[in-house]
């Protein structure tokens, strides 16, 4: 599924009433299917993240996101935002959520070379890994893991240094109904964002819990370098072929042991296997201990509070490369 031009109307109005409840505020993004606004819902007096698409027969990828954070938030995560409510309205099916503050992939770009330092990319990692981990507790794979799908929290000084996890459309789960995991037939449909997916899947491979792991490597090898070597193809073939020359290997051999390390880790998990999670973060702790890193330092969105200010919202991707 590509996304749709992300100059199209708005679905909901700005400055107006929906569904006697929720203030429309401002639209925050566009993605694939849907459109994400601001709003201030009257009766509970709080602000909050309105995520709506046309409604359809056929199950909307807003059920299923739905369903899927309801199943994240039964895990107690952190790093899941808290759904509200949802339902349709005027022909719009819709889900509102916790407002949260901005994307990773806004706060790397505004950033020295577009780049974090050490310091904070170890904590973050640390983060999204965890995020990741209690995903997979919940029985689902999220299958487009990118930078801009993880978010800092909004308001408190701890919610601004919490990494939330977004975006469940395209989230998958991987155990059936008898609780063992799904096995891999036939060849799969390419799903996820061609910057971060990784070979398997750009091989029609079906996507495991290792698959969301090695999307997270390219997270982190981007928040290091500040940029990927495919960033700017546009072509299946041709970023498959960029990656294939570019191996993970390749690309982490001038990077702390820790990162080699997660790379070789990873080449040993295979499509049922279960990540070593703890491992992983073990890895990233101990970079931190190496380098002097403590986890109560500044991260590098919080050493400027008037930049920060300015980002504001501008948290949802309205140029995802999703299909």
């Amino acid at each position: 599924m590509g996304p749709k031009n992300a100059r199209e109307k708005n679905y909901l109005e700005l400055q107006t009433l929906a569904d006697d409840r929720w203030f429309i505020m401002a639209k925050l993004g566009q993605g694939g299917y849907g459109q994400v606004f601001k709003a201030y819902e009257i009766k509970k007096k709080r602000y909050v993240a309105m995520k709506v698409e046309k409604a359809s027969d056929a199950r909307s990828h807003i059920d299923l996101e739905v369903e899927v954070l309801q199943k994240y938030m039964g895990t107690r995560s952190r790093h899941c935002p808290e759904l509200y409510s949802s339902g349709q309205w005027k022909g719009f099916s819709y889900y509102t959520f916790q407002l949260l503050g901005v994307n990773l992939s806004t706060l790397r770009k505004a950033c020295p070379g577009s780049s974090f330092t050490a310091s904070t990319v170890h904590r973050v990692a640390i983060q999204c890994i965890e995020a990741i981990r209690d995903l997979h507790s919940a029985c689902y794979i999220h299958r487009d893991i990118k930078t801009s799908n993880f978010m800092i929290g909004y308001g408190t000084k701890a919610m601004m240094r919490c990494i939330y996890l977004i975006d469940f459309g395209l989230a998958r789960r991987y155990i059936n109904e008898d609780g063992k995991h799904y096995e891999e037939k036939g060849m799969a449909t390419f799903r996820g964002t061609l910057r971060y997916a990784s070979i398997a899947t750009h091989e029609l491979q079906h996507q495991g819990r290792r698959d969301d792991f090695w999307s997270l490597l390219y997270v982190i090898i981007e928040m290091i370098k500040g940029s990927l070597p495919w960033a700017k193809m546009s072509s299946r073939n041709e970023v498959y072929r960029c990656k294939m020359e570019n191996s993970p290997e390749k690309l982490a051999a001038d990077m702390p042991n820790g990162i080699r390390d997660m790379v070789l880790y990873l080449d040993t998990v295979s499509f049922a296997d279960e990540p070593n999670y703890t491992f992983m973060i073990d890895l990233f702790k101990g970079m931190m201990q190496i380098e002097g890193v403590k986890e109560d330092d500044d991260y590098d969105w919080e050493k400027s509070r008037d930049q920060l200010s300015k980002l504001k919202h501008t948290s949802f991707d309205a140029k995802k490369k999703t299909v």
